[in-house]
């Protein structure tokens, strides 16, 4: 009869090898900070699937920035499958066959499509609200420029739209001018 630590070694085996298989991935804090002045302003980053945040401390106030998220997402899977199986032999001794799987599977997923208004919007106010942090701008002027901003979004967005109208009638009167063949079933 073999022993216990034979019988399960095979299994902590596999445990071990998917651990370090899985690379520094698992081990890296999903969320970390840096500090990128002495007292100063610090950026928050997470993984590829989060998005980051930079926060500047003011006096009793904090300020924050929320970056855009990220375009994709990275989608990872590690599965380990380990079985026991006892098995009788011949000779009527019982022993165990311990059989392990390791499966890895990094993929990237796309995201939905952004339209050309919301990579637009999206980009425009976090870096004004980078600059405001940086006090580039008086408070009157961070509000025209989002102003701005928003008023070029909108012009974008009523674009997109009479497009999306454009392409509906062109569909339709092309549909409303293509012949229509008919088949008459045969007499029985």
């Amino acid at each position: 009869m073999r022993q216990a630590s034979q019988i399960f070694s095979p299994c902590i085996l596999a445990v071990v090898a998917a651990t370090i298989l899985s690379g520094c991935e698992n081990l890296t804090s999903p969320a970390r900070d840096t500090q990128l002045n002495g007292g100063g302003p610090y950026w928050l980053d997470y993984s590829a699937t989060r998005r980051g945040t930079l926060v500047v401390p003011s006096d009793k106030l904090i300020k924050t920035c929320a970056e855009p998220s990220p375009d994709v997402a990275l989608s990872t899977t590690s599965n380990v499958d380990a079985a026991l199986k006892a098995v009788a032999t011949p000779a009527s001794s019982s022993s165990v066959d311990a059989t392990a799987k390791l499966d890895f599977a990094a993929t990237v997923v796309e995201l939905q499509k952004r339209t050309q208004m919301v990579s637009f919007l999206r980009e425009s106010l976090f870096r004004l609200c980078e600059q405001s942090l940086n006090q580039q701008f008086t408070s009157n002027q961070v509000l025209l420029q989002f102003a701005d901003i928003i008023k070029a979004a909108r012009d974008l967005a009523e674009t997109d739209a009479q497009i999306a109208i454009d392409k509906a009638n062109k569909s339709a009167l092309a549909l409303k001018n293509a012949p229509v063949q008919q088949t008459i079933p045969p007499a029985r």
